[in-house]
């Protein structure tokens, strides 16, 4: 393809575009009927690609790089503001790689298990309302510690809930 085809995204509809989430982007190609399209956003560029061959250009580290390329929302919400995807070089490749060691079929199944178990453990413990942001944040970094082998047992649960909080870089 040697012209991407661009589309629109009009502001009128942005808050039902914002609660389509990811549905947006497929969305998106659909109407130009293109594994890539791109489209602006309030004041960024956005590029939206599908399929092996757009995977294979994407991930070439010629062709893109990754700071400063995703929102901020997005940082504070999904990945962490100095998540690895934010990395580029020798610094992403060398984090990416010790994640992805431990990341075999067997472990992420471990991960799994340890997860249910603590999500099952703490939802057990509720009654009434609770916040469901910081009871996920607690049950995400006491599960991850644990499949990672961190031992939290000496840790009181006001200092487990302030290390689940803390970004670690």
């Amino acid at each position: 393809m040697k012209q991407v085809p661009e589309t629109k995204i009009k502001l009128t509809e942005l808050k039902e575009l914002y609660n389509k989430g990811y549905h947006l982007l497929g969305e998106l190609r659909e109407d130009v009927g293109a594994p890539v399209v791109r489209a602006k956003f309030l004041t960024k560029d956005i590029t939206v690609i599908y399929g092996e061959a757009a995977a294979r250009k994407f991930y070439d580290p010629a062709n893109f790089k990754r700071e400063g390329a995703m929102p901020k929302p997005v940082l504070k919400t999904l990945f962490g503001e100095d998540g690895v995807q934010t990395l580029d070089g020798q610094e992403h490749h060398h984090r990416k790689n010790y994640f992805m060691d431990l990341m075999t079929p067997e472990r992420m199944e471990d991960y799994r298990n340890i997860l249910a178990a603590k999500l099952s453990q703490e939802l057990e413990k509720q009654h009434g309302e609770f916040e469901l942001f910081d009871l996920a944040n607690r049950v995400l970094f006491t599960a991850i510690c644990e499949w990672s082998g961190i031992n939290l047992e000496r840790y009181d649960a006001e200092t487990i809930d302030k290390l689940a909080k803390t970004k670690f870089r």
